[in-house]
């Protein structure tokens, strides 16, 4: 197929090669078909390395103008929300759960993300991996509250895995738990991957951290409250 399509750029990725194809298949697949497509890798790990990435694509494409009216836009939906949270009386403790067994809490992006919404990221730090973890330091840290996002998987999908792991003790005890302020949300769709839909993601996280400041505007396929049941 990419013989027949004869791309002139080719876009991969070396952030994840569990998620996606890569970089190094890619190259190889360049090489075995001798084409001479330019083969470019993007792998930002915050929120402004994304929308930098958009401007970069432009310019790859001759695209810049559109490129930067996109990003522009996407950073002033960010900015509308980082304005209404400056002056929230708290801030919740939130664990953005990127895996469930075992528990992986979410990093790149997603710390930026939270904090953008108005939370304060329990484990995350800005830029850096996300990493596996123990639920003894989950119930240490204590968060306010949970939002559970496996890589890859939508809303539904999410549900069901949670619903058929054997949570350990520690998240029954937690905070989140007994406050009902556990989430699920489609991760594919506005968490996992590096692109202009993590801006959703940002809107959807504000409205679950401050449903008292905000209105809902994205739907169950997006987002739902979830109440784990005891096997």
């Amino acid at each position: 197929m990419l013989r027949e399509l004869r791309p002139d750029v080719i876009l991969t990725q070396e952030l994840c090669e569990v998620c996606a194809v890569a970089y190094g298949e890619v190259c190889n697949a360049v090489r075995v078909l001798d084409s001479d497509a330019t083969v470019v890798s993007l792998e930002p790990t915050t929120l402004a390395g994304v929308l930098a990435s958009i401007v970069r694509v432009g310019d790859l494409l001759d695209v810049r103008t559109r490129a930067e009216r996109m990003v522009a836009s996407l950073r002033a939906r960010i900015d509308v929300v980082h304005a209404a949270t400056a002056r929230v009386p708290s801030r919740p403790g939130v664990l953005a759960l990127e895996w469930i067994d075992p528990p992986f809490f979410g990093g790149h992006w997603v710390p930026a993300m939270i904090e953008a919404a108005g939370g304060r990221d329990v484990f995350g730090v800005a830029g850096a991996r996300s990493m596996e973890t123990t639920w003894e330091s989950v119930a240490g840290a204590a968060p306010d509250v949970v939002v559970v996002m496996p890589c890859g998987l939508d809303r539904a999908r999410t549900e069901t895995e949670l619903a058929r792991t054997d949570l350990p003790e520690a998240w029954w005890a937690l905070p989140a738990m007994r406050s009902g302020r556990v989430y699920a949300v489609d991760g594919s769709a506005f968490f996992s991957r590096p692109g202009p839909r993590l801006v959703d993601g940002v809107e959807i996280l504000y409205e679950i951290l401050h449903p008292d400041r905000v209105g809902r505007r994205h739907g169950e396929s997006a987002w739902r409250p979830c109440r784990p049941v005891r096997s």
